[in-house]
């Protein structure tokens, strides 16, 4: 365990105890791949309690979630957690610039926000969600004018939007095996030492968890996650063809 999964692992026993000790919630802000694996670990583990401990990122299937300790996961607790939804659109929809998500985040980050205090992008046409820690709501809204080279606004939406949700874009690709390092290797395309190279930088991430066995099958319904590349849903083989290659299905968050 390196010095930053230590200062992870302290952070969130320190909350736990906190939440636990003066039953009142405790919250992180929004968690990358790796913090969200080593918490998974420390359910796993028992150090945290699985009942006790709820992650959410403002919609269902976020990517980036916060943690929430003291929580009772059998009760709808999504009201507490100390984020907000932002909708940005184009003052002109007309002049606007055909964005992406790498212009929302680029136009967000030049702001000085960390992207800790964000969470996913969801855009939608010229417009986008923001998934935002709610100290800094009105700060975005206050502050963020232009993305690229459009003018925008941003305001915060009461309650959950309904229908926000990942968008996807589906792929078919051959494969010998179902094993996640043959599935890895044809979407990135990469030999098989930079495969094996991926798994051992922890670059891989499967159902959230950091993976390093690389001989795992993949099951239908399985979330892939390749640092650098994208996020994948495994829905697994269509058919088989007559050389006893497959012929598999996956949905890429875009």
């Amino acid at each position: 365990m390196d010095d930053s999964e230590k200062i992870w692992r302290n952070r969130f026993l320190e909350l736990y105890r906190k939440a636990r000790q003066t039953s009142v919630p405790r919250f992180t802000d929004f968690l990358a791949l790796p913090e969200k694996s080593l918490l998974l670990d420390l359910i796993q583990s028992g150090e945290i309690m699985d009942n006790e401990t709820v992650l959410f990122g403002g919609f269902e299937g976020a990517e980036r979630e916060m943690a929430g300790f003291g929580l009772e996961k059998d009760w709808d607790c999504r009201e507490e957690f100390p984020l907000d939804i932002l909708k940005i659109s184009p003052l002109s929809e007309k002049f606007s610039d055909d964005l992406g998500h790498r212009d929302f985040l680029g136009a967000l980050m030049n702001l000085g926000i960390e992207r800790s205090s964000l969470g996913d992008i969801i855009v939608s046409g010229h417009e986008a969600y923001l998934c935002a820690v709610s100290r800094l709501s009105e700060y975005i809204s206050e502050n963020l004018l232009t993305v690229k080279h459009t003018s925008v606004r941003c305001e915060r939406l009461s309650g959950p939007v309904p229908g926000l949700c990942p968008v996807f874009e589906e792929k078919e690709i051959f494969l010998a095996s179902e094993r996640v390092d043959a599935v890895v290797a044809r979407l990135t395309g990469d030999s098989r030492g930079r495969v094996t190279e991926r798994f051992r930088k922890k670059e891989v991430f499967l159902n959230g968890r950091i993976t390093e066995n690389s001989s795992s099958p993949l099951h239908a319904g399985d979330i892939l996650t390749i640092r650098g590349l994208g996020k994948f849903i495994y829905d697994g083989p269509i058919r088989t063809t007559k050389k006893d290659r497959l012929l598999v299905r996956l949905r890429q968050y875009v």
